[in-house]
């Protein structure tokens, strides 16, 4: 028998198993409706809250950005140093600046464990680091891409890879 058919003509269900039992799986089925509609408007406001943290994640990242591109200008074209070096030199100090944003900024955390949340964040951070260099190499010695251009390919990669992996890892509640 359908769900409607007992809705609708309740009949022989109240014949059967009694009022009391049907009123019971009316109010579970109106629960589980309930149950449903929650569910959803929880998922949707968690969703828009996601995106607001992306939006802030991609505001730090901007100023994270600009500070890499600075310090790996400087090592690269200033103090003639090696492009793989300049590069980590420029992501190394703009991940720092980044957790530091981001812990406060984009995830609001309060987690007393400062030290854990900066070693989860660095260890993320080295893992894009090599993400990073792999893809500067690829641009720069298979697709015959500059430096820079390359750079901005990496940083477009990785930039998903970073949001959710503090997001589930480093900053956690």
């Amino acid at each position: 028998m359908s769900l409607v058919r007992i809705l609708v003509v309740p009949q022989k269900p109240l014949q059967q198993c009694g009022g009391f039992f049907y009123l019971i799986i009316m109010l579970s089925i109106v629960f589980k409706i309930k149950e449903v509609i929650f569910a959803t408007h929880y998922e949707k406001y968690y969703f828009m809250i996601t995106i607001i943290k992306f939006i802030k994640f991609l505001a730090v990242g901007l100023s994270g950005m600009i500070l890499d591109f600075s310090i790996t200008y400087i090592c690269k074209e200033r103090l003639m140093f090696n492009k793989y070096l300049s590069n980590s030199l420029g992501f190394g100090v703009a991940a720092v600046s980044n957790f530091c944003l981001n812990r406060h900024f984009t995830y609001q955390s309060n987690n007393p464990e400062v030290t854990t949340e900066f070693y989860w964040f660095m260890a993320i951070s080295l893992v894009s680091l090599f993400i990073y260099n792999g893809i500067v190499w690829i641009g720069i010695n298979k697709l015959n891409i500059n430096f820079y251009p390359s750079k901005m390919l990496a940083i477009f990669f990785i930039t998903f890879w970073n949001f959710f992996a503090h997001l589930l890892i480093t900053f956690q509640h």
